[in-house]
């Protein structure tokens, strides 16, 4: 801990500017926040520490804050003219990372508004070390409940799996951390990532895997209704102008969903905003590429050949994307992120 402290912290003169010293502060920067939130990294299956927990006492939390601001401040100083392409993505995926890791805790400071902080710390370190069935398969779940998401697995589970599992998050998530570039495993962005799999729920749809008219079809799209419905909760709730029962309404009256989920899904958008948007967004974005490249392929054109070249990229922002699949940086130099 003292050695990776003792890296990042020694000051930016005595750092070069190259490509090798970005993934080299990333590499110590990674180091430094598994080590700093143990339950997060026995979550991802380092279990390195699994004997502590996160130091949520004042001055560590503003030392943490701290520590971000300063790495994200080298990253920013860094000139990457005469860099390659890829330096330049891992580059701008990095800073984006740091970005978000000092956006919340500065704006949300949720170690001072947000409960779930500490309820989650406790709950997650005991889950990421179980980890097996705690309950006999009769008792999770009532096969009478009116719960819209127990009634969903109950009616046809393939519309859930092809959002967990295969195409969605399990293939998804598995290939984007074998990928080459260690920064670019370490991205998440949660727009493409729920996007995706949003996308691959519906287009099962679209190629032939229910019968029209079927039940499972019907889930599909009422899957994609609350989905639509979060937009409306997340923006209202977190600019104000809903209360959080109005949220639980709208979730209920637009969204098709029981109160008991319609709760559920008001706070999960309530605690973690612009998370609930992401599925709209993000598969938005991905029928809007899927068309750029039918265009650009003509005739070529092969749809397992755009998915497969898509998840080879790992958990990146569109725009990214769009640089790697189509040479096109426009939307990056639009966000004057280079």
């Amino acid at each position: 801990m003292t050695r990776i402290l003792l890296v990042i912290l020694l000051p930016t003169a005595a750092f070069a500017n190259g490509p090798g010293d970005l993934r080299a502060l990333a590499r110590s920067y990674y180091d430094w926040r598994d080590s700093t939130y143990p339950v997060f990294s026995s979550d991802q299956g380092k279990h390195t520490w699994d004997d502590r927990l996160t130091d949520y006492r004042m001055p560590a939390v503003r030392e943490r804050r701290r520590h971000v601001d300063s790495v994200l401040a080298r990253v920013k100083a860094m000139r990457t003219d005469g860099w390659s392409k890829d330096d330049r993505i891992d580059k701008i995926l990095f800073e984006a990372q740091l970005e978000k890791d000092a956006f919340f805790p500065r704006v949300m400071r949720p170690e001072e508004s947000d409960p779930q902080v500490y309820v989650n710390e406790a709950s997650n370190g005991i889950f990421s070390l179980l980890r097996k069935e705690y309950a006999p398969k009769k008792q999770r779940y009532d096969p009478k409940s009116e719960n819209f998401y127990i009634r969903a697995a109950i009616e046809d589970p393939r519309p859930i799996l092809g959002h967990e599992g295969i195409p969605g998050h399990f293939l998804q998530i598995s290939i984007a951390n074998h990928l080459k570039y260690e920064i670019r495993r370490q991205h998440v962005d949660n727009t493409f990532v729920e996007g995706w799999a949003l996308y691959g729920e519906e287009m099962l749809m679209r190629e032939g895997l229910y019968a029209d008219q079927s039940p499972s079809q019907g889930q599909v799209l009422r899957l994609s209704r609350y989905r639509a419905a979060r937009i409306g909760v997340d923006v209202n709730l977190q600019t104000g102008r809903w209360t959080f029962s109005q949220a639980v309404d709208h979730f209920m009256e637009g969204g098709g969903l029981d109160r008991e989920a319609a709760t559920g899904e008001a706070a999960g958008a309530a605690s973690n905003p612009s998370q609930k948007i992401g599925y709209m967004v993000g598969k938005w974005q991905i029928m809007r590429l899927l068309g750029r490249y039918r265009d650009a392929q003509g005739a070529n054109f092969r749809l397992g050949e755009f998915h497969d070249r898509l998840i080879s990229y790992g958990s990146l922002p569109l725009s990214v994307i769009e640089w790697l699949m189509f040479d096109d940086d426009t939307s990056l130099r639009k966000a004057g992120a280079h």
